[in-house]
């Protein structure tokens, strides 16, 4: 079974600069949004009221996250039936990853070259999300997804499923395919 997952990171400005140093390289995706900020506040001024920032330059971006960021991103599942929020946090997606027989989390070091979709927004999207249970009992319920580092320290992002729950029965690989999105809104 295949499901699309869909993170959707914007950058936007509510018409004044709030950051006094660049705080790059980016820990998580929503840096990039306070890296521009301090770029034009110390370049152009403050406040700043208007801009622009081409579909060509969110590729570039996208494609530098992909290549230090992204790949180096991990895809889990979550069997509780958790409803994400703002307020959701990664110790409570953690106590609620799933387990079954042939579970582990995977690393997403693949994604496809940006390109502009049809909201000008830049995509990228990697179909390394391959779960598969080894088990008679299958996956059990799987309502979702989140986005870690390697060590589970750094949450990325959630998602759950349109469906959810999902249950897959023995030897059936599960292929989450995830899209990360860039846009830009001044």
């Amino acid at each position: 079974m295949r499901v699309a997952g869909s993170l959707g990171f914007t950058w936007f400005r509510s018409g004044y600069a709030s950051h006094v140093g660049p705080p790059w390289p980016p820990e998580a995706p929503w840096a990039v949004y306070k890296y521009f900020d301090w770029l034009f506040s110390t370049f152009i001024g403050s406040p700043i009221v208007a801009g622009t920032v081409p579909t060509a330059a969110e590729v570039d971006t996208l494609t530098d996250m992909v290549a230090s960021e992204l790949n180096t991103w991990f895809m889990r599942l979550f069997s509780g039936n958790i409803t994400p929020s703002g307020t959701t946090t990664l110790a409570t997606m953690l106590a609620n990853e799933a387990s079954f027989t042939g579970y582990a989390p995977v690393a997403l070091t693949t994604w496809t070259t940006p390109t502009i979709d049809g909201t000008n927004a830049a995509i990228s999207t990697s179909t390394q999300g391959q779960f598969t249970p080894t088990s008679a009992g299958g996956s059990g319920n799987i309502y979702g997804y989140f986005l870690t580092n390697s060590g589970g320290t750094k949450f990325f992002g959630v998602e759950r499923f349109a469906g959810a729950p999902l249950s897959e029965p023995q030897n059936v690989t599960l292929e989450v395919d995830c899209t990360y999105s860039l846009i830009t809104r001044f």
